[in-house]
């Protein structure tokens, strides 16, 4: 028995092609705000793994931004689907409304409240991450300038040597990296020059700072 696909509705390849792109423009506008504050060439250093991990790594490092991300989603959705049941009742009982909207106006509520189901919370976040990319690059250029950045990493490299740092990126084959007191961003590649990266423990007590750079996409030791 086959089915009609209703108009204007997406098919699962549909869905997955615009996500696939949704996050790919996340990455890429996000990071390259980020960076550009600090003078680097995002695109040069990242391939296209790292910038579709870049909202997940928002999400995994900054926990007040996580919960600011579930309320701009989950409130807008909320919002949309009160007006869904609110528009259904009043097509029911509003003798009123429905003159006023007529036929092909009752058809197409629906119709654009379902696009705007998606279209708002996606609107959403998509601010959400670029103001906080855009805060994060202001405060890290702000520390470079003046050689206030706390190491927050100790990296051994592989001729022996080691060094705390300010990681200010991370991805799949380069460390960006500040040295203590540093005032210079420094690129790094991971697999040709770096053995290994520690994450420096905060004293107890300590609370973390707001001025964290975006997270690595692989925060793991890149020992081969």
């Amino acid at each position: 028995m086959s089915h009609e696909k209703a108009p204007g509705a997406l098919s699962l390849q549909d869905i997955l092609s615009f996500g696939y792109l949704y996050l790919l423009a996340l990455g890429i506008v996000s990071d390259s705000i980020y960076y550009a504050l600090l003078d680097i060439s995002f695109m040069d250093y990242a391939d296209v793994l790292d910038v579709l991990l870049t909202p997940l790594r928002y999400l995994e490092r900054e926990p007040r931004f996580t919960v600011i991300m579930i309320l701009i989603t989950g409130g807008s959705y909320v919002s949309i689907r009160w007006l869904q049941q609110r528009h259904t009742r009043r097509a029911r009982s509003d003798e009123a409304y429905r003159e006023r909207l007529g036929e092909d106006g009752l058809k197409e509520v629906p119709h654009r409240l379902r696009i705007l189901k998606f279209l708002i919370p996606a609107i959403g976040v998509f601010a959400g991450y670029v103001g906080f990319a855009t805060g994060s690059g202001v405060r890290i250029r702000e520390g470079l300038r003046e050689g206030t950045l706390r190491s927050d990493h100790r990296v051994v490299f592989v001729n022996g040597e080691e060094a705390e740092v300010r990681i200010v990126g991370l991805t799949g084959n380069y460390l960006l990296y500040v040295p203590a007191n540093g005032r210079t961003v420094l690129v790094a590649p991971v697999q040709a020059v770096v053995r290994s990266i520690e994450h420096l423990q905060r004293e107890q007590g300590e609370r973390a700072r707001s001025d964290d750079p975006p997270p690595a996409a692989h925060d793991r030791s890149p020992d081969r």
